[in-house]
């Protein structure tokens, strides 16, 4: 059952471009990240490194920084997934993270795929989306 489910999301992920999976992090280690997510947004602003783009917040997140927001357990996480999609070995791509701040009031997103909203590139991505509220 469980690789059958496994098929299916790979399948979804390489026909629609996206897949939703729920329940991949643990609450706890999901409360960890919020609350040193502000704490890393309100240091960026000093830095003048929060970009603003239709009342939606943006930041890239510093490869040193990476680990401290977001922890091992995560990053881990993070990799055995990317590395099923993309199959690729977990040391054959590197982990970027942007922090998206919507606001309060703002309308769901419909799942989508980002490749629109990037410049052209030959590399092979994949991105999560991670709410923390």
């Amino acid at each position: 059952m469980k690789n059958a489910c496994l098929n299916k999301q790979l399948n979804n992920f390489h026909t629609d471009g996206y897949v939703k999976i729920e329940n991949v992090f643990s609450k706890n280690a999901l409360n960890k990240i919020s609350n040193k997510y502000q704490k890393t947004i309100e240091k960026y602003k000093k830095e003048s490194r929060v970009d603003s783009c239709n009342s939606l917040d943006w930041a890239m997140i510093r490869d040193e920084d990476i680990e401290y927001l977001v922890g091992k357990e995560i990053i881990n996480i993070i990799k055995r997934i990317s590395s099923l999609f993309l199959n690729l070995e977990e040391n054959q791509f590197s982990l970027d993270l942007r922090i998206f701040n919507k606001p309060s009031k703002a309308c769901q997103t419909p799942l989508h795929q980002d490749k629109a909203y990037e410049p052209q590139s030959t590399q092979r991505r994949i991105n999560f989306w991670v709410p923390l509220d």
